[in-house]
């Protein structure tokens, strides 16, 4: 079917030079592409996925995105007999779909719905895992949810692994008989955990099965590499997609005058005063947690457990020491630390240098770990009351002891609502110096759709989101612009017209309701109309796809209505 296929356009410059080498990558196999957004990334996938030769399946990391392939694969791609198919389960020439649908039929789920920018459809984080933590339930509460009784159903960990196996190797089956040879991954760093399990485990799979051995192609594109992931996330990027091939840089883009010329900003914003303080409120806590286990007699049980022997006293090596260097090696840099100093001799046989790093966080919860991890060397019941001691201190996370948890800093930055601020300063910058010819655009993840009944309100808000930021917006332009008329202010400065949108919620000016619906209206919908508690805007029901939610509302952002 590829044969008589053809783009009906011409291809860029930048595109043009990666199409002259990809018969060379696509005989590796491999092709890895960096290329920035409004580079053509959609156009150039598909003329690979044609010039591959193969039935293709191409993954995204949303459902807008998915569909974009389809639109332009049937927009922009003329002759043959080609099918085009969204259904993982009813693949065709060019199927595209999700990464979590994928998980979805490895794990034998319903694929939750997701909004264009691909956040849970509820906006909610812990209703977004429940499908992912569905393993750790009761076997009781597991098998009433599915519908049968404990007895009647296998519910242990290893009957989960077996299913799994089983769905996985069912969809690689259907892959292979449906003629499927190339997998082209976009945005392939963009995604949960469990997705990404699945992926590398789909992926591995298939090209280890022995009917198409040698003859998979994968072609991985992406506008933002995970260069700022640490080495072990790098390096599974790198196994999936493979290194770096080409990449389209954005002066190229802006010399071709596909692009703007601009300039990329980073703001840096503070967390709240309360966000601050429940970081550091958690510092202060761990350090006391240490301060208290260094001090109790437990640790000295555990220091003697160890057959670690203080400097001056008689040294008797044990064999531990050699099955355990790095912990021994963390345990000895602890006590050191506390005053308590090993025998010269035990620190030669784990450091290279014969000296003891300086005891930070990594090297006390190192220590620690080993002490409630290593039963062998410390005896069963010390491990447990060391863990015990340590789980009330209120240290221990999953089995882990941690003291200094960068990831429940970090998690608290990203959701900071200080950002709000920031995001309303750059608003009212951007509102005051363009004026009428804004086009701003703020992405976020998560709806916060339980905050909806606050639009309007003053009660303040309290985390990152849609909602959140939409209200706040419309809280700081109904302050700042005392309008007249409704569309300039007394200092002459626009007062913004705002709109949301995502997977369950879009919201429009309510002056643009007539516009909306003729535009849904062309596009096959039906579009219906709520009120919201604010009279200046309503919330639009566009019909449950989301290719017309955003096809509407873009049409809506770039006319600047």
């Amino acid at each position: 079917m590829w044969e008589d296929v053809r783009f009906d356009g011409t291809f860029r410059d930048y595109q043009q030079r990666i199409l002259d080498e990809s018969d060379r990558y696509l005989r590796q196999g491999r092709l890895h592409i960096v290329a920035p957004p409004g580079s053509g990334k959609t156009i150039l996938g598909l003329e690979l996925v044609r010039r591959a030769g193969a039935a293709a399946l191409v993954f995204s990391p949303t459902v807008a995105i998915a569909g974009q392939w389809i639109d332009r694969f049937t927009t922009h791609f003329t002759g043959g007999a080609h099918t085009a198919s969204q259904q993982l389960r009813q693949p065709a020439d060019l199927t595209s779909v999700t990464y979590q649908a994928l998980f979805a039929a490895i794990d034998e789920r319903e694929p939750e719905e997701q909004s264009p920018q691909g956040e849970e459809s509820d906006g909610d984080a812990d209703a977004a895992n429940t499908g992912a933590d569905r393993s750790s339930m009761p076997d009781s509460e597991q098998s009433a949810r599915d519908g049968v009784f404990p007895a009647d159903a296998p519910s242990s960990a290893e009957d989960a692994v077996s299913r799994r196996a089983q769905a996985l190797a069912e969809l690689v089956d259907m892959v292979v008989d449906a003629g499927i040879r190339t997998i082209c991954l976009d945005e392939a760093h963009h995604l949960r955990r469990e997705w990404q399990r699945a992926i590398e485990d789909f992926t591995d799979a298939l090209r280890s099965d022995d009917r198409v051995s040698g003859r998979i192609v994968t072609i991985a594109l992406t506008a933002t590499p995970p260069y700022d992931a640490n080495p072990a996330e790098w390096e599974r990027y790198e196994r999936l997609c493979g290194p770096i091939d080409e990449e389209i840089f954005t002066p190229e883009l802006v010399a071709q005058r596909n692009l703007c010329p601009h300039q990329d900003y980073v703001m840096f914003n503070y967390p709240t005063a309360q966000e601050t303080a429940a970081i550091m409120q958690r510092r202060v806590k761990a350090a006391d947690a240490l301060e208290q286990i260094v001090a109790d007699p437990l640790f000295d049980e555990a220091i003697a457990a160890a057959g670690v022997a203080l400097e001056g006293e008689s040294c008797t090596v044990s064999e531990a020491i050699y099955d355990h260097p790095d912990g021994y090696l963390a345990l000895m840099a602890l006590m050191n630390a506390t005053g308590r100093h090993p025998a010269r001799r035990l620190i030669r046989l784990v450091s290279a240098n014969g000296r003891l790093p300086a005891c930070r966080a990594p090297q006390a919860e190192a220590a620690l770990q080993f002490v409630i991890a290593t039963p062998d060397v410390f005896g069963k019941q010390l491990s447990a009351r060391m863990k015990t001691r340590l789980s009330r201190l209120g240290v221990v996370e999953h089995g882990k002891v941690v003291f200094d948890n960068d990831d429940e800093a970090a998690r608290r930055l990203m959701s900071s609502v200080g950002k709000l601020d920031s995001i309303t300063r750059i608003v009212r910058h951007e509102s005051a110096a363009i004026g009428e010819r804004l086009r701003l655009l703020v992405l976020t993840d998560y709806i916060r759709k339980e905050l909806k009944p606050d639009i309007g309100g003053e009660r303040p808000m309290t985390t990152m989101g849609v909602i959140p930021i939409f209200e706040t917006l419309r809280r700081a332009f109904a302050a700042d612009h005392a309008a007249v008329d409704g569309s300039s202010a007394p200092n002459g400065a626009p007062v913004a017209r705002m709109g949301a949108i995502s997977g369950g919620l879009v919201v429009i000016p309510a002056d643009l309701r007539d516009e909306t619906a003729a535009i849904a209206s062309r596009r096959g919908v039906t579009a219906r109309f709520k009120p919201l508690p604010v009279s200046e805007y309503l919330e639009a029901d566009l019909g449950p796809a989301n290719d017309v939610k955003t096809a509407v509302v873009t049409e809506l952002f770039e006319s600047g209505r």
